[in-house]
């Protein structure tokens, strides 16, 4: 890999963190000021109240269901036990 296109991904992937922390703190002090999270529109995302596992479409419905039982199992596998 090209030493310049090398330089650019870390400062990408510097940057990339930068942006996940100041969000991180920024989810932070919302839930300290309010006591829950907020979540807003996006570019690419569209809070639905009561939604709590991703979908896209129609085509991606059926696997809403499994998905969740997999993020619960992990959940509790991760936290409880």
């Amino acid at each position: 890999m090209p030493v310049q296109l090398t330089i650019l991904l870390e400062k990408v992937k510097e940057m990339l963190g930068d942006i996940v922390k100041l969000c991180y703190e920024k989810a932070q002090g919302q839930q300290k000021a309010q006591g829950y999270i907020k979540l807003d529109r996006g570019f690419a995302t569209i809070p639905l109240p009561g939604s709590d596992v991703p979908f896209h479409s129609r085509y991606l419905w059926a696997g809403v269901m499994p998905f969740r039982a997999c993020k619960l199992a992990s959940f509790f596998q991760e936290f409880c036990f």
